[in-house]
Order: structure tokens, then sequence, then C-alpha cells
């Protein structure tokens, strides 16, 4: 469930969820990285040309009749023929966009919903799963949500605690430590066979993070409607991009949709 309840999301938008499931299959079937999802956006990173501003927030852009003006926060200003925008929309939202957008769209922005999501880590030290004589991972509808058991060759047995929704209630405002810590209770308390045998290794929470402020776009009940693929629409020359501008998938995947569609938009014009 993307939302905190079913009331909440529409129900075009868990159809198409359920479609996208099928499609990507299970959780197991998924391509794993050896060393890390993260090298593949590292990688993606590395093969870029020109000037790479990293850590630099924007606060305005400025669609002209010829040019696109980005304001950064410590006053530069940059400027291109054309500007892909992929701010997540919480984080679109903190940046000025003149003139103003179209209402349509401007609605958009401002109101599509985003679920709460983090990512805890565990490390196995003896395998729980062997004394209880349960699976290794562990699925809940209360507050620990979903745990998934991996196996790295060089580094034993981990866990995956992923917590979205009403399941990451209350870890807005925790700090990595203290969500670990939490996220360890919870576990024990549901499955008592893992208290001594794990540990929380990392945590990566989207509503802590200052670049997303959120974890994953949805839409809220008559939103599909009103409002269509406007988050994907340019404005002028600004084109944006990004999952909440995706239509056949979601997440990176969806982002790597979204980010084909810009750049079309941008050779095609």
């Amino acid at each position: 469930m993307s939302a905190d309840r079913a009331h909440d999301v529409s129900a075009l938008w868990q159809l198409r969820l359920a479609r996208v499931a099928r499609q990507m299959g299970s959780v197991e079937s998924l391509l794993r990285i050896t060393p890390g999802m993260s090298r593949l956006p590292e990688a993606m990173r590395a093969l870029l040309n020109g000037d790479l501003r990293l850590g630099t927030p924007v606060v305005a852009i400025r669609v002209g009749s010829s040019e696109v003006e980005v304001k950064t926060r410590n006053g530069h200003r940059l400027r291109a023929a054309r500007v892909i925008c992929t701010a997540p929309l919480p984080a679109l939202r903190r940046i000025a966009i003149e003139p103003g957008l179209l209402p349509l769209q401007r609605k958009a922005i401002e109101t599509v919903p985003y679920t709460r999501g983090l990512s805890v880590f565990f490390h196995v030290d003896k395998p729980y799963w062997e004394d209880d004589g349960l699976p290794g991972s562990t699925w809940t509808l209360g507050p620990l949500g979903r745990v998934f058991r991996y196996t790295k060759p060089d580094s034993g047995h981990f866990l995956w605690n992923f917590k979205a929704g009403r399941s990451a209630r209350g870890y807005e405002n925790l700090g990595d430590a203290e969500a670990g810590e939490r996220a360890y209770r919870e576990f024990v308390a549901v499955r008592p066979s893992v208290a001594g045998k794990i540990r929380p290794m990392a945590v990566s929470n989207w509503d802590r993070d200052p670049w997303t402020r959120g974890h994953l776009p949805y839409r809220a009940p008559g939103q599909i409607a009103r409002s269509g693929d406007v988050l994907g629409k340019p404005y002028g020359q600004l084109h944006f991009a990004g999952d909440h501008t995706a239509v056949l998938m979601t997440g990176m995947e969806g982002a790597m949709e979204s980010g084909e569609r810009a750049a079309l938009e941008v050779l095609q014009a």
C-alpha cells in the first residue's frame, strides 16, 4: 500500500502498481550488483561530461524566451537553452519557477503525496531461523514492516528491513542510530529468536534526506482524472523528469523511463 490507508490512495493507482509488480517479478528475482546497488548510479555519474556540481541546492528557475536560468543557493546563475528538472516533488515545491507554472501543473506539484519510507539493514551474527524453524524473511502488518534476508558470499547473512507508510511513522525525526535501535526492538517484539543474533549496520531514511524529503509518489483518489500526466509536460524550455512523471514503471525504472522521454523532447526540439 502506497498510503497509510486504502481510503487515501487512488484505486487506479493501486491497479497500476499491481501491473508494475507483475512486470518486475518477486524481490528474490531482482538482479543485484555484488559491491552494492549504489555502484550503478555512481558509474553513470562517471560517464557524464561537463561541469558536474554536487551539493548545490537550486532555489529558483526562470524560463525566458530564449534560455532558462537556474539560480543556486550560493548565488550562482547557470544558463542553458533547455533544462531538464528531475527534482522529486517535495524538493521541487521549494524551488521558485518563474514565471508561474500553469495552474493545473502547479496544483499537481503541490498536492501529489509521497509515502514515508526508510530502510534499516541488520548484520546477522547467528542464523536465528535455525532456532525457531521459520523462514529467514519476515512480513508483518505492524510497525516492523517487512524484513528480507540476503546472503553475500564475502560477508554472510544480512537483513533489509523496509518500512513504508504506517510502519515508517515516528522515524521522521530519528537519527540513524536511534532508528536502528528502534527497528531492532520492533523485530525482537515480533520474533524473539532474533534477540542478540542481529545488529543494526546502516539506515537509509528518505524522509530525512534533504534531496528527496519523501519516499515514493502516489496518487490520491481523483488525482489521475484531474491532472493525468501533467507533471511530465514541458514548460517552455523547461522539461521535467523523475519517477513522479513516469507512466509505465515506478522507482528507479520509472526514473529511467522519464529520463529517456525528457531527453527525446530536448532532441526533438
